[in-house]
């Protein structure tokens, strides 16, 4: 009997074993089911609302790199830039966008939305915001072409692109010299320091830039055809000192010109200068490429 006892116990006991393993398969298997389920549900395709971003960059002039020759060209896949969603609501939606490597979605905006359209903003280079709000300065930013998009109540699940033009929101100082053959100096004896204001406040919701708080900065060049990168400001607030050999001068930009009272945002001025054996001349100074606002004539005694 206890023989018989002890076979009946190691049968119980295996049978125990091997319905706690089937449970066992059965509690992985559900999990499992769960999981696949889950993800089969929370997968999304364009036709369920994905956003296409399509981008683009206006001219300046010259801007590198990565740009043409006229200062227009597109992104590459790879490139970064700073996305902002926003609607009339006063709520906002900060996105990092990959080019060719972000998907974004409109549920992913929807909170922002406002009767059913929602506004963007973009810049480039990428930059911490808050509420859309950034501080961006000349002195210590290690790429001063900002650039900045906006398009305005684009309507939610729209399946067209989100076509987002970046203009850029410096304004571009450019100095060429010419050198007279009385003159004993080169064009690499010419320095050139541009004393400006170097920072601003940027509201990517506005589109607006703000460098009224802003202190000042030196920018140097060296050579016979230079140019500046410089926030929006008043032409008084610009001051150029030139040094070709022993001849200098420093004049402030309003002092040459009555046509312009502010250098503009995505806009180009132009300061053609000759050096002489006694003095730089201010040849015709324009603004390129925005229509014609006129030239500016006149000299500068050394």
């Amino acid at each position: 009997l206890s023989i018989r006892r002890q076979r009946q116990m190691c049968i119980r006991d295996r049978n125990k074993t091997m319905n706690r393993k089937f449970f066992v398969i059965l509690a992985i298997a559900a999990v499992a089911g769960i999981v696949g389920c889950n993800k089969n549900d929370n997968k999304t395709t364009v036709s369920d609302g994905k956003i296409k971003i399509v981008t683009g960059i206006d001219p300046i002039e010259t801007r590198v790199p990565q740009l043409g020759e006229d200062g227009s060209g597109s992104f590459a896949d790879g490139d970064a830039f700073t996305l902002v969603a926003f609607g009339t609501t006063g709520k906002s939606a900060e996105f990092g966008y990959s080019v060719g490597y972000t998907d974004l979605y409109w549920n992913d905006v929807e909170n922002v939305a406002a009767d059913g359209k929602v506004s963007f903003a973009a810049c480039y280079p990428v930059q911490e915001i808050s509420n859309g709000l950034f501080s961006f300065d000349l002195s210590t930013a290690k790429y001063k072409d900002l650039l900045l998009a906006s398009v305005k109540d684009v309507a939610v699940g729209s399946s067209d692109p989100v076509k987002l033009k970046f203009g850029h929101a410096m304004h571009r100082l450019v100095i060429k010299y010419s050198i007279d053959a009385s003159s004993t100096v080169t064009a690499a004896d010419i320095v050139t320091v541009c004393n400006a204001k170097s920072s601003c406040k940027v509201d990517m919701l506005s589109g607006s830039l703000d460098s009224s708080e802003s202190s000042k900065s030196q920018f140097e060049a060296e050579g016979g055809n230079v140019s500046f990168m410089l926030v929006p400001q008043a032409c008084s607030d610009v001051e150029i000192s030139v040094k070709a050999g022993e001849a200098s001068t420093t004049f402030t930009v309003d002092e040459k010109t009555d046509a312009y009272e502010n250098l503009e945002s995505g806009k180009q001025l132009t300061l053609t200068l000759t050096v002489k054996a006694d003095k730089i001349e201010i040849g015709d100074a324009e603004i390129d490429g925005w229509g014609d606002q006129g030239t500016v004539d006149g000299e500068i005694i050394m």
